[in-house]
């Protein structure tokens, strides 16, 4: 899956606040979630765009969810 790809994903899942981040100096470089603002909420991390949406998937629905540029929990 390629970036255009997973944020597609992202919005059908998520509505227009589906967003992704590819945070290319770290290992588990693909972040999903929601962008509210000048907030990312990170439903799901890893290795692959992949990866990270089965760990969104893998979370509870009502699953708060952790923001890096907040830093802070929702």
């Amino acid at each position: 899956m390629i970036y255009a790809e997973a944020l597609r994903e992202a919005e059908c899942r998520w509505g227009k606040k589906g967003y992704v981040r590819d945070q290319a100096t770290e290992f588990n470089r693909c972040r999903v979630g929601l962008q509210d603002g000048g907030v990312f909420w990170v439903k799901g991390v890893g290795r692959t765009w992949e990866e990270a949406f089965e760990a969104a998937d893998s979370r509870p629905r009502e699953a708060d969810c952790w923001s890096p540029t907040a830093s802070r929990w929702r």
